[in-house]
């Protein structure tokens, strides 16, 4: 009975939201700034166009840009810094905004560098409502007055090089102008990207842009937050004055609602599809923190446990907290697998701090590819395969996907979780072992050999190609015995030396040369590709699909065994990634699966980097983050450890009530964890 009255629960939150209304439900354009790094166009209240400045460094390193939005009249200034990975150098943005005619926005961008570094690109990103600009399209005009014309989605085909102006048309024919000067290159993923700065960016030589919107219609423009007006009936609202002191008795705390310290009563293990503690289930929800926040200063640590233990927070999951040295946590200078003593002490004591308040951790390590300093070539001697240790960079970065290939990528990824399991953390006389606050291992962060980055590693590493091959080789030879009784199997030599369009030129693949290597990614393993465009290599496809599951299997199981010998005995789970649909899909939940709980992430909306979205969950059945229900496994727990509605979307209130009610109510979901 309960169960209905949740799902009764959710519905009615949904009802409220579809009424509550907006001071811009009708009306002309209006345009804002959301934050320093972005500016939004709504149309009828709704978003229509959004320009984000985003930025990546060598090796597509993702730079988020920190700052502020200044005020200036009926002007605006947007200020963005970003630190280009291990070069040092800071990257400073500047936007000056100012509305130039009813119709026309004027943007002069800014873009300078401390010092000389390499970048993959800077860019401004015009982000498109998918709603409003279904069959729309992008019309270009270069330099020389040559015009492209891209139907949209734009997807990854690009608008042209050295585009001087081009329009981006919506479905109902309604035009908005864009112009550059200079003329720029303007790719797209999705989004247009206007390309602001890339390669190699010289301190001496700022990159300035200035770029015109000229819009379907009239526009009103809200230089800032202070000029925005305020719903109807804001006058009647009260005044929410909080205040800092979270321990102080509240009609809304629910500290002690958390049973004090965590893992008093033992360690929370799993059985079948339950998480259990002091013998009975338990439900864990928390959120992220992220890179050096992980390991914050004592002060700030104690009021994050405080606050966090106020509003019911009993996990949290500490994620890329080795992602890299300073602001990207607590590695060492120029290993990735020792940690700086100051920084790791400052997370041992958050850790205590989150223990005594009832609060559980789960430990992610890294994003996913490992970023390995010049002390790690001790261990991965192929180690510039991948890239190389130039001066004033002193961290190179694996493909995706490479460490189930390599055993010393797994040694090293192995090595740095070990040396924390180890480590007694003196704020609790524990071992990260030893200690049951920590609930969770998660072994790697949005990887699968099965994805679309498999062939990556294979392609940047010789040294892996070698071995990979081998082993496969080897694999066949158990099956086929022969190299004449593996190409009948596989449908003959047109299966062999296939990949040349994927970036593998003919080796003359044979078996007794040991050089046939298990290529593929879930467009080559879908059902519908291997009876149509893959059926010459079917047979080959579906040995290298089995193959490199297994391979991942390894990986995993070697893992499981040495944080066990490390004497660390709470649940451990594999990775959080999908590998497609189908076939691929299906093996790769199964791997998981084999591990422990199963973990899935789920981002449900737009978003400037893809698509515009505002739309409410409930509006397809199960769409959005409700559709990760689909990948629960019959006798393991299931999480989420990230997901959000992502930005802009005033549905976001939502979220909590449906995960909560409908995902760990109804459907038996066991963690959440809020990006």
């Amino acid at each position: 009975m309960r169960r209905s009255f949740l799902l009764i629960e959710v519905l009615l939150i949904a009802l409220i939201l579809m009424n509550v209304g907006s001071a811009w439900a009708e009306g002309n354009l209006v345009v804002l700034p959301e934050n320093h790094s972005t500016l939004v166009v709504l149309r009828d209240g709704q978003p229509y166009l959004e320009l984000n400045f985003v930025g990546w460094g060598p090796n597509w390193a993702w730079m988020g840009f920190r700052g502020e939005v200044q005020e200036k009249g009926d002007a605006t200034t947007l200020v963005g810094r970003a630190n280009a990975g291990s070069s040092g150098a800071e990257i400073t943005l500047t936007v000056d905004v100012e509305q130039t005619g009813p119709r026309q926005l004027s943007l002069q961008t800014d873009l300078r560098t401390s010092k000389d570094t390499e970048l993959t690109f800077i860019v401004a990103e015009l982000g498109m409502s998918a709603e409003r600009f279904a069959g729309g399209k992008v019309v270009a005009i270069g330099a020389d007055g040559s015009t492209k014309e891209t139907e949209l989605p734009l997807d990854k085909q690009g608008v042209g090089d050295g585009v001087g102006r081009f329009t981006v048309i919506d479905s109902a024919g309604d035009a908005t102008r864009v112009g550059l000067k200079p003329s720029r290159d303007v790719a797209s993923d999705n989004a247009v990207r206007i390309v602001l700065a890339a390669g190699t960016f010289k301190a001496d030589a700022p990159a300035k842009t200035l770029i015109t919107l000229d819009l379907p219609e009239a526009a009103t423009y809200y230089a800032g937050s202070s000029q925005v007006p305020q719903d109807p009936g804001f006058d009647d609202w009260f005044e929410f004055t909080p205040d800092t002191d979270h321990t102080a008795p509240s009609e809304i705390g629910m500290q002690d609602w958390l049973e004090k310290p965590a893992g008093r009563r033992g360690r929370i293990t799993r059985e079948g599809d339950r998480l259990i503690y002091g013998g009975r289930p338990i439900k864990l929800w928390g959120l992220n923190l992220c890179y050096s926040t992980c390991a914050p200063e004592k002060e700030l640590a104690d009021k994050r446990a405080d606050f966090y233990a106020k509003y019911g927070i009993n996990a949290v999951r500490l994620h890329k907290y080795a992602d890299g040295s300073g602001w990207a946590g607590i590695q060492s200078e120029d290993s990735f697998v020792e940690f700086d003593p100051e920084g790791l002490d400052r997370m041992d004591y958050q850790i205590a701090q989150f223990k005594q308040h009832g609060i559980y951790v789960k430990l992610s390590s890294h994003f996913g590819s490992q970023k390995l300093g010049p002390g790690d070539k001790k261990y991965v001697p192929y180690i510039e395969e991948f890239g190389s240790f130039s001066t004033g960079k002193n961290r190179i970065t694996t493909p995706h996907s490479a460490v189930h290939y390599s055993p010393e990528l797994q040694d090293v990824q192995i090595r740095q979780m070990v040396n924390l399991l180890k480590h007694k953390n003196p704020h609790t006389g524990l071992t990260y072992a030893e200690d049951p606050a920590v609930a969770f291992l998660e072994i790697i962060n949005e990887q699968s050999i099965l994805f679309y980055s498999s062939m990556a590693p294979l392609k940047a590493s010789p040294t892996l190609r070698r071995y990979v091959g081998k082993r496969f080789c080897g694999w066949l030879r158990e099956r086929y015995d022969t190299h004449d009784k593996l190409e009948r199997a596989w449908g003959g030599k047109p299966a062999m030396d296939s990949f040349e369009s994927e970036g593998f030129p003919p080796v003359g693949e044979h078996l007794d040369r040991d050089n046939i290597l298990p290529l593929g990614n879930p467009w080559f393993w879908d059902p519908a590709q291997l009876e149509t465009s893959q059926a010459f290599r079917k047979q080959r496809l579906m040995d290298s699909l089995l193959f490199l599951y297994e391979l991942q299997n390894e990986f995993f199981a070697r893992y499981v065994r040495a944080v066990r010998e490390a004497g660390y005995q709470g649940e451990v789970l594999s990775s959080n990634w999908q590998a497609g649909r189908a076939l691929s899909h299906y093996y790769n939940l199964h791997s998981d699966a084999l591990v422990g709980t199963v973990d899935r992430h789920n981002y449900f909306g737009g978003g400037s980097r893809t698509r515009i979205d505002n739309v409410t969950m409930l509006a397809v059945p199960g769409s959005g983050i409700l559709s990760s229900g689909m990948q629960q496994v019959a006798d393991r727990p299931f999480m989420l450890s990230e997901w959000i509605h992502v930005t802009p979307n005033e549905w976001g209130v939502e979220g909590p009530a449906v995960i909560g009610a409908y995902a760990m109510g109804l459907q038996g979901w066991d963690v959440s964890f809020l990006f």
